[in-house]
């Protein structure tokens, strides 16, 4: 039980961006990417779902084994379009901090 202050929930929109800056550096884990964005599995692979439909998101196996990236792992990581997409919404909040 938590007593006092509720975690306010996120929009759609908040959740996708925080997907997109959690697989930003690099491609992540599913796992990876909950623990990051603090979102559970279900709510998760739904958004990611809708993610990678948009190709903003690519959903990758690994065929190779590396130190960062484990052989036949399932990786999501951004394509152009969540890249572009990422920058612009930095470039937005930019701007909302702006005086």
């Amino acid at each position: 039980k938590t007593r006092g202050l509720k975690k306010m929930r996120r929009s759609d929109l908040e959740t996708k961006l925080a997907i997109l800056h959690a697989i930003s550096p690099m491609p992540l884990k599913l796992t990876h990417i909950m623990y990051k964005t603090e979102l559970n599995c279900v709510s998760l692979k739904s958004q990611l779902n809708d993610l990678v439909n948009k190709g903003i998101v690519e959903k990758t196996a690994t065929s190779i084994n590396t130190r960062s990236l484990q052989l036949g792992r399932v990786y999501y990581k951004l394509t152009a379009k969540g890249i572009e997409i990422l920058k612009v919404s930095k470039q937005l909040f930019n701007l909302l901090k702006e005086p």
